[in-house]
C-alpha cells in the first residue's frame, strides 16, 4: 500500500470532497495513516502467532482478509471505508510479518531478502505504472482491485513453501546470546530511523518537485525511475550477500542516502533534483535488505523479522508527520539535516548490532 499512498490520498480526498466533507484533505490523510499504522501493528502482532501456528495458515488468513477488505472497499461509502481499510491493513500486516519470518528461517536470508525486495520492487514499479490509467477508467475501485490482485498473487505462492519452514517451530530457541536483546533493540531502532527518513523524504518529494516547477507527469516518471533503481539496489544486495559483511554496505548506503537527501532538498536544478531523488530510493532498497538479514541472524525463529517489518511500517507512517512539521517550522533545507542526523544514528546502531551478531556466530 505504501508505494501507492500518493494515489490513495488523492482518491480519498476527491471522494471526501464529492461527499461535501469539510477538510477533505485532512480526512484523507487520517484514513491513509490509519491503514498504515494498523498494517504496522499487524506485522508486529505476527510475532505472537509465528511459533504457535503453521506459517502457511497465517499467510492464507492474512491474504484472504486483504482480498475481502479490498472487495468491500469498492462499494463502501467514505465512513465505511475507514473500517474496511483498517481491516485490510491488519491482514496485510499479518501476511507481511509472516512472510519475513519465513525468509528468516532459510539458510541464506540476506540473499533471499535481496531477491524478495527485488521482486517487490518490480511489483511496485508495475503498480505505479498501471494504477493511474486504471483509476482513470474505473476510479478509486481500480486502486482496491490492484491491492486485491497482489494478495491473490501471494496466495498462489503458498504451495511453494518448503514443509520444513511451515511448522510452528514452538520448540525452536532463538539463536542468540543473553546480550542479543540489546542488539535486537538496536536493530529495531536503526530500522525505525531509516524508514522515518525515507518515508518523510518520499512523502514530500512531489511538494519539493513542484517548487522547482516540475509537472505532474515528469514527477511520476522520476518516482517510477527511483523505484526502478530500487530494483537494481536490491538485486545488487542479493548478489553481494555477505562478501563485505553487513555493516560496511549499510553504512556506505546510508551515507550516500544522507548526502543525496541533502543535495535533493537544496537543489535548484530539476535535473540534479531528479538524479538525487532516484539515488535516495536505490540506496534505501539496498540497505533494507541487510537490515532484514541481520534480524534473521539474531533470531532464526523469524519472530524478530516480523518486528523488523513492523518497524519498517511504523517508520514509514511517522516520517511524513515529522517531515511536515520540520518543513512548516524550519523549511525544506532543514529537513535534510534532521533526516540525515537520523540516518547517521541509524548507521551507528546497525553497526553495533551487526558486530554483536558476528561475535555471537564466530
Amino acid at each position: 500500500m505504501s508505494i501507492l499512498v500518493p494515489y490513495a490520498v488523492g482518491a480519498y480526498t476527491q471522494s471526501a470532497m464529492d461527499l461535501g466533507i469539510a477538510r477533505a484533505s485532512e480526512a484523507a490523510g487520517w484514513l491513509a495513516s490509519a491503514e498504515m499504522f494498523v498494517t504496522a501493528m499487524g506485522a508486529t502482532m505476527a510475532y505472537t502467532f509465528i511459533n504457535r501456528y503453521r506459517l502457511s495458515a497465517l499467510i492464507i488468513a492474512g491474504s484472504l482478509i486483504v482480498i475481502l477488505a479490498n472487495l468491500l472497499s469498492i462499494r463502501a461509502d467514505f465512513s465505511s471505508l475507514y473500517m474496511a481499510r483498517v481491516v485490510a491493513g491488519a491482514g496485510a500486516g499479518l501476511a507481511l510479518g509472516v512472510g519475513n519470518a519465513i525468509i528468516a528461517r532459510c539458510s541464506q536470508p540476506d540473499r533471499l531478502y535481496g531477491l524478495a525486495t527485488t521482486i517487490g520492487s518490480v511489483v511496485s514499479v508495475a503498480s505505479l505504472v498501471a494504477t493511474p490509467p486504471l483509476m482513470g477508467f474505473f476510479g478509486i475501485s481500480a486502486l482496491f482491485g490492484v491491492l486485491a490482485a497482489t494478495a491473490i498473487a501471494a496466495l498462489m505462492l503458498v504451495p511453494l513453501m518448503p514443509p520444513q519452514l511451515d511448522k510452528p517451530f514452538a520448540d525452536l530457541a532463538a539463536s542468540s546470546s543473553p546480550g542479543s536483546n540489546a542488539a535486537a533493540f538496536a536493530l529495531l531502532g536503526s530500522v525505525l530511523l531509516v524508514n522515518i527518513a525515507d518515508g518523510g523524504l518520499y512523502a514530500f518529494t512531489e511538494v519539493i518537485a513542484r517548487r522547482l516547477g516540475l509537472k505532474e507527469d515528469l514527477i511520476s516518471v522520476i518516482i517510477s525511475a527511483g523505484a526502478l533503481l530500487g530494483v537494481l539496489g536490491a538485486a545488487l544486495a542479493a548478489l553481494l550477500g555477505l562478501k563485505l559483511g553487513r555493516a560496511m554496505p549499510v553504512c556506505i548506503a546510508l551515507t550516500v542516502k544522507s548526502i543525496s537527501g541533502y543535495v535533493l532538498t537544496h537543489a535548484q536544478n530539476p535535473t540534479l533534483f531528479a538524479a538525487m531523488t532516484i539515488l535516495t530510493q536505490g540506496t534505501f532498497y539496498f540497505a533494507i535488505t541487510y537490515l532484514f538479514g541481520l534480524g534473521a541472524a539474531l533470531d532464526r525463529t523469524g519472530r524478530l523479522a516480523s518486528l523488523v517489518a513492523g518497524a519498517v511500517l511504523f517508520g514509514s507512517a511517522i516520517g511524513p508527520a515529522i517531515s511536515g512539521y520540520v518543513i512548516d517550522t524550519r523549511g525544506v533545507q532543514a529537513l535534510a539535516l534532521v533526516l540525515g542526523s537520523g540516518l547517521i544514528i541509524s548507521a551507528a546502531l546497525f553497526s553495533w548490532s551487526a558486530n554483536h551478531a558476528r561475535s555471537v556466530t564466530a
